[in-house]
């Protein structure tokens, strides 16, 4: 198998995983999970819809299946930037890549002492926020580009 082909595997095993997780978390109130609201009163209501059962099956999503995507994204949207781009553009993108791999780990952190009823939701609403705005170029674009050779071959 080619390399493209690889990657192209990579990044669509990638984005199914990201919509088995939005499947697995339209479950809980609201339809998603505490990573994909991003205002104060979005999260208070989501807590206190959650019964005990909610919370133990996200922690358990936080801990595992959340943090597993964390790192594989940032392997994966690492290697199309590696591939597709050169000097201080590749830079700039691996730099919001890991900058957005950080923050998702950071988020994932409050995630879980949100969770617990430890608070922290302007930390938790910080890092989620910083995540989708600095992984947006080097994940959309490298999506993109690796489709388009894909196709094209």
């Amino acid at each position: 198998m080619t390399r493209l082909n690889l990657l192209f595997a990579a990044t669509m095993l990638g984005l199914a995983y990201l919509v088995f997780s939005l499947v697995y978390f339209a479950q809980f109130p609201l339809w998603r999970s505490l990573d994909f609201l991003i205002l104060p009163g979005q999260i208070e209501r989501a807590l206190a819809a959650y019964s005990p059962a909610d919370i133990a099956a996200h922690i358990r999503a936080v801990r595992v299946w959340d943090n597993i995507f964390v790192a594989y994204y940032g392997v994966v949207i690492s290697l199309l930037v590696l591939r597709y781009w050169q000097g201080p553009v590749r830079a700039i993108y691996l730099a919001l890549l890991w900058m957005a791999v950080v923050a998702d780990y950071v988020e994932n952190y409050y995630s879980l002492r949100l969770l617990a009823g430890e608070g922290g939701i302007w930390p938790h609403i910080v890092a989620t926020w910083i995540k989708f705005w600095v992984i947006s170029l080097p994940m959309n674009l490298g999506i993109l580009r690796v489709w388009r050779e894909w196709r094209g071959r």
